[in-house]
């Protein structure tokens, strides 16, 4: 199912990505890519909203089938796109991939999950994904739950955090 991304969901994303001058995002995507570098310099960003300057943004587009902490090693990326993510056959199989995201961002980075509803997912409310999302590192900032899929836009967790992420930037710093 190809679902266009929404001008909303990307604004959403680009907004809490980390403030630096440097931001570096994955697209994790089956076919064709959603995003381009143009279109994510148009976006605002907490860099740009706190110094009045725009990040440079490099997108890099892995193979479909790379594991992201294999493909960046840890704590290298800012934000994680999965605009039309494969979906998760097992709960196993979700918690690896999602360790993968988790350990591929830096702290506070951000990932935007878009995803067929698993079949293994009982209920309507995606309780056990976000479970599993919170079991590696994330908190979710908004869930959109729809009966035949779930978005997620999620923040790494600082692992002193335990009860979820406090984005407290230093304007002053940045």
């Amino acid at each position: 199912m190809d679902t266009p991304v929404s001008e909303p969901g990307l604004r959403a994303f680009m907004g809490i990505l980390p403030p630096t001058p440097h931001i570096r995002v994955a697209e994790f995507t089956r076919g064709r890519p959603e995003l381009d570098t143009g279109r994510l310099e148009d976006m605002e960003t907490i860099y740009a909203r706190v110094t009045g300057q725009r990040p440079s943004i490099a997108l890099d587009h892995p193979r479909p089938d790379a594991a992201a902490d294999e493909e960046y090693g840890e704590g290298v990326l800012n934000g994680i796109w999965c605009g039309r993510a494969q979906p998760f056959p097992t709960p196993e199989d979700a918690l690896a991939v999602l360790h993968g995201y988790c350990r591929a961002l830096i702290p506070h980075g951000a990932l935007h999950l878009d995803t067929d509803r698993p079949r293994w997912e009982r209920g309507d409310t995606a309780e056990e994904l976000l479970g599993l999302l919170a079991a590696t590192g994330f908190h979710p900032k908004r869930v959109e739950c729809e009966p035949a899929r779930v978005r997620v836009l999620a923040i790494r967790k600082w692992r002193c955090c335990a009860d979820g992420p406090r984005p407290l930037y230093d304007t002053h710093a940045v």
